[in-house]
């Protein structure tokens, strides 16, 4: 069994595959985002992640089966992030922190914009599997919030396009003002209340 370096404690044997699986998959984070997918062999997965190339059969099937599960995992980080942060009570403030929590996450994982833009291409299957995690969660959320009476004036099977709506308002906000020549920066407070006020004025109540 391996010791944490946080506690002291010992992994159990299962603790610890399930730690060298997460491990590989936050090494291939950071290999996609310095080299890109057309890179990231699994030498270099593995060396960064410290095991043994044939360690890396016991988790995954081939380099492809890794790479097409490198978005979803980290949507899956991104999404546990953004729970974590919405605390509030009122409609309109859930959003805002939802809003402040993506960018939040951007920051503490630049990689992964050049893990999702490059995705398309050579992992389409992560990058379907992805979005239909994210535009999930996202649904069931604004369907609470329609069914609490906190979003008005749409119709229920109108959720599924403000959905996609808003998911491709903070992807260009993204673009436009808080990621350039691969590094990501905090987006400016106009931007926020821009969105703040297209929200209140055309969505929640």
């Amino acid at each position: 069994m391996l010791k944490t370096k946080e506690s002291g404690k010992r992994f159990t044997r299962a603790e610890k595959s399930v730690q060298v699986r997460q491990n590989l998959l936050e090494a291939a984070m950071d290999i996609i985002g310095k080299y890109g997918y057309a890179d990231a062999s699994i030498a270099k997965i593995t060396d960064l992640a410290n095991v043994a190339q044939g360690t890396f059969y016991n988790y995954f099937e081939s380099r492809d089966d890794i790479l097409n599960q490198v978005l979803v995992a980290m949507g899956e980080m991104m999404l546990d992030f953004i729970s974590g942060e919405v605390t509030a009570e009122d409609a309109i403030e859930r959003e805002m922190q939802r809003f402040d929590a993506f960018f939040k996450f951007l920051l503490k994982k630049p990689q992964f914009y050049r893990v999702l833009n490059e995705a398309q291409i050579f992992a389409p299957e992560g990058y379907k599997k992805h979005f239909e995690n994210i535009t999930g969660n996202y649904k069931s959320t604004l369907r609470r919030a329609h069914k609490n009476g906190n979003i008005k004036g749409y119709d229920e099977n109108e959720l599924d396009a403000i959905v996609a709506i808003l998911m491709g308002i903070r992807a260009s906000l993204g673009q436009e003002y808080a990621y350039s020549d691969g590094k990501v920066r905090p987006i400016p407070s106009f931007v926020r209340d821009a969105y703040r006020k297209l929200i209140e004025r055309g969505i929640f109540t």
